[in-house]
This record gives structure tokens, sequence and C-alpha cells, in this order.
């Protein structure tokens, strides 16, 4: 049996004897000398086996168990630390040798795994208040990668400076899969309603991070909820309307409740929301909202249903249509600048009536009351009321006007403001102090026809009608309401105009309403 012996740098080999190499003995010597081997990664070794004689020989080189070489040589590159075993196993005149080093790789700095830089930020379908994260998991590192550390911060962007006062929100485990993504809610520890910070960091089973260079912003939505109640013109809810809540993603079904109320949600903040309402009852108008935003949907909507009453034909230019003649009368038709109703926001509206008893015993502060009273009576409900005080007032009454042309008239105290283009804050009823009466009308009942048709624009008709019969409404109507030949001093149109008005809330668009077939 052959015995091979390391002395220095020689390996003695033969067939008898430890030192002699006896018959066809062979003498080898190895580089390098020492078993154990340090190095650093990305360093290398020469391995060599060199014969001290003459001679044939073979040498495979295995490291772990595994050829690498047949050469006399074998360079070892280093890549990724760890132990390894070298084994030169000889082969010569029909005997063997052998040689084993042991190398021990590694590494003087930390070997970080790559950079994770296609990180992306999105929102989460059907869920306000989630982002989603999304990257793509590192192809090769040095070594194996165990998860992804996802980290967040609300104050600004994320470094590596300030990484350890970032939220780690989620922490995913390292799969085979190419892309990862995880949805970040309230459980994971966003804040919704507020931009966020994030960045992604790989961890490699050493327990080294990948390196931070920035991350990637995004402002988190927020729910917001869409309610409301749904009433006709009396101030009656109207259960079962048929809803409609549509986003930019999607439409929802609903039902108002039996009561009137209805909601919806939650939508994202940075979804916009138009609402829609169809009565069961087919005699109404449809309605629905212009498209509302977070932050201006919260406070309940106020939908007044319109009823189909009809209109008076002869009156131009609605067409016989009472939703026509209800912008038009208020001046939000297809000739207005604009849809929004505006109106008072409270009833009864209060009025400041003065003192005032003509010369000639006409009493203007009686006749006025009487013709405030006579609204109130009509309509069936107190849509205007008496103050003691001007300062308590929505409205004043000045009968100091005076001349032929003018027999009243109603203006927003606001200089140079419309009736109509602003919400009215406070108004005045001017009613002229010489007016008399026109042919068989006598002067009293001329005087409380005039404050009739004048409580008419402050009740928010503040147009007039054109009709071919009579009209509270119609220009110079006023004179003749209470004239014996006229049938009733205030039209169904207008009672229902006024009584509509009464229940729907200021500044609503009145473009949403019969939204299929009537548009400026």
């Amino acid at each position: 049996m052959l015995i091979a012996v390391l002395t220095g740098l020689a390996l003695l080999a033969g067939c008898n004897s430890s030192t002699d190499p006896g018959p066809g003995g062979m003498v080898f010597s190895f580089s390098p000398q020492a078993a154990t081997i340090d190095l650093d990664v990305g360093g290398q070794q020469e391995f060599s086996v060199i014969p001290e004689d003459a001679g044939s020989f073979s040498v495979d080189w295995k490291l772990d168990g595994m050829v690498v070489s047949q050469s006399a040589t074998y360079l070892f590159k280093t890549t990724v630390p760890g132990q390894y075993g070298l084994h030169a196993n000889i082969t010569y005149a029909n005997d063997t040798a052998f040689r084993q080093w042991n190398i021990a790789v590694t590494s003087s700095q930390v070997i970080s795994p790559p950079v994770i830089a296609d990180v992306t930020l999105s929102d989460v379908p059907d869920e306000p208040g989630a982002v989603k994260a999304a990257w793509t998991g590192v192809k090769s590192a040095t070594y194996p990668i165990v998860e992804y550390v996802v980290g967040a911060d609300t104050g600004g962007s994320l470094n590596a400076s300030n990484w350890d006062q970032a939220e780690v929100m989620v922490i995913v485990p390292a799969t085979t899969q190419f892309s990862y993504s995880k949805a970040l809610g309230a459980q994971e520890g966003v804040a919704p309603g507020q931009r966020h910070w994030v960045a992604v960091r790989a961890r490699d089973d050493h327990g080294n991070l990948s390196p931070l260079r920035g991350s990637v912003s995004f402002p988190v939505s927020f729910p917001w909820y869409v309610s409301g109640r749904v009433r006709n013109d009396f101030g009656i809810a109207l259960g079962n309307t048929i809803m409609r809540f549509e986003t930019s993603l999607e439409t929802l079904p609903g039902h108002a409740a039996g009561d009137g109320t209805f909601g919806a949600g939650p939508f994202s903040s940075k979804d916009s929301v138009q609402v829609s309402a169809l009565a069961l009852d087919a005699q109404f108008y449809k309605w629905q909202s212009p498209y509302l935003k977070a932050g201006g949907g919260e406070k309940p909507l106020d939908i007044v249903m319109i009823p189909k009453y009809g209109a008076d034909a002869t009156c131009s230019p609605n067409g016989g249509d009472f939703l026509a003649h209800l912008r038009y009368m208020t001046r939000t038709g297809d000739y207005s600048d604009t849809g929004i109703l505006h109106k008072w926001n409270h009833y009864p509206v209060r009025i400041f009536i003065p003192d005032f008893l003509r010369g000639d015993g006409v009493d203007f502060t009686a006749l006025c009351a009487d013709a405030l009273q006579f609204w109130n009576d009509t309509v069936g409900e107190d849509l205007l009321v008496r103050v003691d005080q001007a300062g308590d007032a929505d409205v004043e009454v000045d009968f100091r006007a005076t001349g032929a042309a003018l027999n009243g008239q109603v203006v927003q105290v606001e200089p140079g403001v419309v009736l109509g283009t602003l919400s009215p804050l406070k108004m005045r009823m001017d009613i002229n102090m010489d007016m008399v009466g026109v042919g068989d009308v006598q002067t009293e009942p001329a005087v409380k026809g005039v404050c009739l048709h004048e409580f008419g624009h402050v009740l928010g008709l503040y147009d007039h009608s054109t009709c071919d019969d009579y009209a509270l409404m119609e220009n110079g109507g006023g004179p003749s309401a209470f004239s014996p030949e006229t049938p009733a001093p205030i039209t169904e149109e207008e009672i229902n105009a006024v009584r509509c008005l009464s229940y729907m809330p200021d500044g609503v668009d009145m473009d949403g309403y019969d939204f299929e077939s009537s548009a400026r």
C-alpha cells in the first residue's frame, strides 16, 4: 500500500515507507503549504501539485466533491463567502496520493442586496384609505433574499439616515415570484387623507438590507359617504325613490327608505359622485346632482322632487310645462346665465311693514298686511310673517316711492345686485304712495294687489310671466288681482311654484331636474 506523507513542501509517496519512495515511488510538493487558507470575497488563490522526480502523473482537483480541474494547477476564485474543501487526488505509476486544503472565504465589507428601485404606489379599488405598493423582486444577490421590508413615513422622503424613524408597514416573505404587491390600509398603519412616502428594502439571510436611495410619495385617499333625503313639494318623504350613485369606475343602484332617507359609500376621496333620483310615481321630474366631491358631499342632500303639475300653455315660454315655468320665473331657465337657484334659506320670511295712513284715508299698512296674509292662506303655509322692528326683518316695505311710472318693485339691498343672481340676505319692497285705482278697480284693492304681486317676487318669482289670460306675476298684473273679474288673485301655477320653492334648498342646480330632456 502506498503511503503519502507531507514533509515541509514535499510529499513522499512510495510502496513500503513514508520516507523512501522505493521502486516506482515519486515525491511531490504542494503550493500553498498551509492546509487552511483564508481568502476575502473577490480574491483568488492558485493551488499546484509539483513532482520532485521525473515521471508521469495525473491530478483530479475536487472542490466540495466535484471535479473542477485536471491540470497540475488550479486557480480558485472567490465569489460567495463560505467554507470550501479542495482535494488534489494524484494518480501515478499505478498508485495514488492526495492533498487537502480547507478554504475559508469571508468578506471584509457588507455585501448588500441590490436596490429596490421600481416601487410604484396606486389606489386600491373599492378600498378608500388604502394604497397598493408594487415592486420587482431581486433576481440575484450574494446571499439568498428572505423578505422585503415595506416602510413609510408621512413627514417626508425616506433615506438611509431616517429609515429608523420610518414605520414598518409590512414584511413580505420572499418567494420565487418575479413581481410583488401588497395592499396597505389602516391595519398596516396607513393614515387616510395624508401623503405617504414609501420605500421597499430587500433583506438577505445574513440580515443585510438593500441600500435606500429615495422613496415614492403618494396622496392616500380617505373614505366619504353620500346621504340625504327625498321629499315632495309639501315636505313629505318620498320613500322607495330609485337612487343611482355614479363614479368614474362604477354605477351603484339604491333606493330611498320609507322615510325618504338614503345613503351610499364609502367612496374614495379621489372620486366624484353623481347622485340621481327617480320617483316611482312618474308624475315627478327626474333629478340628478352635479358631481359631488369629498369635503362638500358630507352634508346630507336635501332633494325636493318637483311634480309635473302642468302650466298655462298660453304663458310663454313654458309651453304648458311646469318645470319650464318654474325655471323661467326663478331666472334659472334656458336664457339665464346660470341654473343655480337663489332663494331664501329660511321660512317664514320676516317682513317689516311701517305705519302709513295716506291723507285720503287709504291704510297702506293694513292693505299690505292683508296681502301678506292672503299669500299664507292661499298656499296653506306660513311663508311670510310680520316683525315689529326693521332690524329684525329680511324685507323692509317702503311706502315712500312716488311717480306714475312705478306701482311697486322689489330690490336687493346690496347695490347693483339683480334678484336671483345671489342668495338673498336683505330686500326692500317699494310701494308707490301715490297709487290710485284703475278702471273698475278701486284704490284700496289696487294697493293690496300690488303688494300681493311684490310679495310674489319676495317669495322667489323674480321674473314676470307673459300670458294670454290673467296671472298675478304678469308685468302690471298686481292692480287687477282683486278685480271683480279676476277668477283668483293667485294662479295655480304661482301657488305651486311658491310652495315648491319654499321646500327647495337654496343654491340647488336647476339644470339637474328632468336631466334627460331639459338642459340649458
